[in-house]
Parts: C-alpha cells; structure tokens; sequence
C-alpha cells in the first residue's frame, strides 16, 4: 500500500493506548509497515467471505503506545461506539485494514479502517476504527464485559 493510498484516510486520529497514550495520524500511518492478510469474514447477516486485507500490523500500532507486557486483551472500538474486546494473541496477528481486496476502503464505505484478524470472527471486527486499548484481565473476568456490542457506549475509566 502506497503513502498516496494512506493520504487522508483517517478523518481523526485512531488512540492507541498502553502504557502511553497517543494519537495516530495518517503522517504516523504512512511511517509504518504495511502486511496483506487474507481473512475469512462471517458477516452479522450469516453470509461469509474470503478477502485480502491490506493495512498496518495492529502490533505496530501497539508498540507506539508501549504496551504493558502482563496485556492479556485487546478492546477495538469504533466511532460509533460498538467495543469488541478480543484476546490480544489473535489480536497481534491482525491489521489496521485501510484496503480491502486492493480497494481502499473510504472508497466504498461511510468508514476508512476496519480491524479484521484472521482468528477473531467477522462478526468481532470493528469498523471505523477510533481506539485500541491494551487491557490486562484476570482470568475471573469476562471479557464481554468490556464490550459494547449493540449497547450504549463503553466509558473507560479515567
């Protein structure tokens, strides 16, 4: 993917948070690796299929933000407000999409980004993506308690 097809894709910054905050701009998305993922996408409607997926690993997002190494999750939310929280292993292996089978995706879409990893269902990506947070959760508590599917927004914590 090209610096051109990254010009302008975000209409805000995307916060990363681990240890640090900060705010990605396309300027720090067109410093970053890019990788093409094909991922299996089950879609809410029932229907499903195969696409290449073209944007910045998630773990490069992570890394800006210095991510606590006891991180055990990863909570996507979107502009809309919609929170998936997903373990950060299969989380780690996906890509802050900008392109979708060689499309970009604002080309197409009311939205520029959408997070898609291939072992983390279809119906658990976020699109529009505005936020990854790392979380650290104990083995007691219930990652869906940290999401926001079809719910009013999730509020962090301070």
């Amino acid at each position: 993917m090209s610096t051109a097809e990254r010009a302008g894709a975000l209409p805000e910054p995307i916060t990363v948070v681990g240890a640090d905050r900060v705010a990605v701009t396309d300027e720090d998305l067109a410093s970053l690796p890019t990788v093409t993922r094909t991922v299996d996408v089950d879609c809410a409607t029932g229907s499903s299929h195969v696409a290449a997926w073209t944007g910045v690993p998630v773990a490069a997002l992570l890394d800006l933000a210095d991510p606590p190494g006891e991180t055990t999750h990863l909570a996507v939310e979107a502009g809309d407000g919609y929170r998936v929280c997903v373990d950060v292993l299969a989380a780690l292996d996906g890509v802050l999409a900008l392109v979708h089978d060689g499309v970009p995706i604002a080309d197409t879409e009311s939205y520029a980004t959408r997070f898609v990893a291939p072992d983390v269902s279809g119906t658990r990506s976020a699109k529009g993506v505005a936020r990854m947070e790392t979380l650290v959760l104990s083995p007691s508590d219930d990652p869906e308690a940290f999401e926001t599917v079809g719910e009013e927004p999730f509020v962090p914590e301070a």
